[in-house]
């Protein structure tokens, strides 16, 4: 891949307390996929850079903060660091920001008198660039996702291209070669991973979900780069109190291990449920609100998110569903296989060259 960037690809993207690290990890990811020949770089967004600096190292990474996503400081801060021989992508929708910006058109209308093309890679819900600013200045719309029909039809107004659809979900390379799953006859090994920040602490509730359980099991629990000190504590407390063997994983730039070590997960619905499909391991997904529930809808229904609690979960209803998955084999190998059918782990790959295509 050499032609169509035309020089550079800057990536814009977001991270902080709010909005965990997947819109950086998957900017990276796709870094990863244009190779050492392309010259790229990134523009991060965020609250507090310590906690990211793992996940740059190796990028050559401009650190800006949150606060400068209005027009006059986000012109300025862009305009050292793209050219009209760029290609931008940009990853900055989330639910939080068309509450703090009502009107966000005019990032993609800086951007589009500054750089060759403009690609961005849309969200799930109503809080998206397909619903909210369907005219916005854009060359390409990524839409990684699962989605309902009519959800395909309010896309396909908006930019020139759009790539639509599982087939073009970002997942490290690693994911990509992953043989089918083995499924142990009993469940004795649990992931629990509610994302970067989880500011609403549900990773205890999950916690708490396994104290019902009539057996120990060892648990892995990921505790995310901006997890709060409170939420930290709570975990820690937990650890020392229980009868099930947990490890803490502190900010893992990967869960491949952890998913292919895992008997189940318990999974808030963001990006890594493709990922816990791509490995073929049987979840249990929330939803951490129920905007967010309703989008992720189409993805459950197709059988692939393992059992999908939707939103305002309690410990005993993850108890419950976990009890139907340990106590079934067939179910979580139907889970299984259903997830790694529907994703492969090429996206990077897959997405890189459709806008190679697009733009020769």
């Amino acid at each position: 891949m050499t032609a169509w960037y035309g020089g550079t690809v800057t990536f814009i993207t977001v991270a902080g307390h709010r909005v965990g690290v997947g819109h950086l990890r998957r900017c990276q990811l796709l870094l990863n996929a244009l190779g050492a020949a392309c010259r790229a770089s990134l523009i991060l967004f965020c609250d507090e850079k310590l906690p990211l600096l793992p996940y740059v190292e190796g990028t050559q990474c401009v650190f800006l903060p949150s606060g400068d996503l209005s027009r006059d400081k986000f012109s300025k801060a862009i305009e050292n660091h793209v050219t009209k021989n760029h290609t931008a992508i940009v990853d900055i929708v989330h639910t939080q920001l068309f509450s703090e910006l009502p009107d966000p058109s005019f990032l993609f209308e800086e951007l589009r008198d500054r750089v060759k093309t403009v690609v961005a890679i849309d969200a799930l819900g109503i809080n998206t660039l397909a619903k909210r600013i369907p005219n916005a200045a854009i060359d390409t719309l990524i839409v990684p996702y699962i989605i309902s029909k009519s959800e395909v039809e309010v896309i396909r107004n908006v930019g020139k291209i759009q790539l639509i659809g599982p087939e073009y979900a970002l997942l490290p390379a690693e994911y990509s070669n992953i043989g089918p799953r083995k499924i142990s006859q009993d469940v004795s090994s649990i992931l629990i991973t509610c994302g970067g920040s989880d500011p609403d602490q549900y990773s205890i509730v999950c916690l708490n979900a396994l104290e019902y359980l009539s057996f120990t099991c060892s648990v892995r629990i990921v505790v995310g780069p901006f997890f709060s000190e409170e939420l930290k504590v709570k975990i820690y407390q937990h650890q020392a109190n229980t009868n099930h063997m947990i490890e803490t994983l502190e900010a893992p730039c990967s869960l491949i291990e952890h998913m292919l070590w895992c008997d189940v997960a318990i999974s808030a619905s963001g990006l890594t449920k493709y990922e816990l499909a791509a490995t073929g391991t049987p979840t249990i997904l929330f939803s951490i609100n129920e905007e967010l529930a309703l989008a992720n809808q189409a993805f459950t229904e197709l059988g692939a998110a393992a059992l999908d609690l939707g939103a305002d979960v309690t410990p005993e209803m993850i108890y419950e569903a976990l009890s139907r998955l340990c106590s079934s084999f067939e179910i979580r190998q139907k889970l299984s296989m259903i997830g790694q059918n529907l994703i492969d782990g090429k996206g990077a790959l897959r997405l890189m060259s459709a806008i190679e295509e697009d733009n020769l």
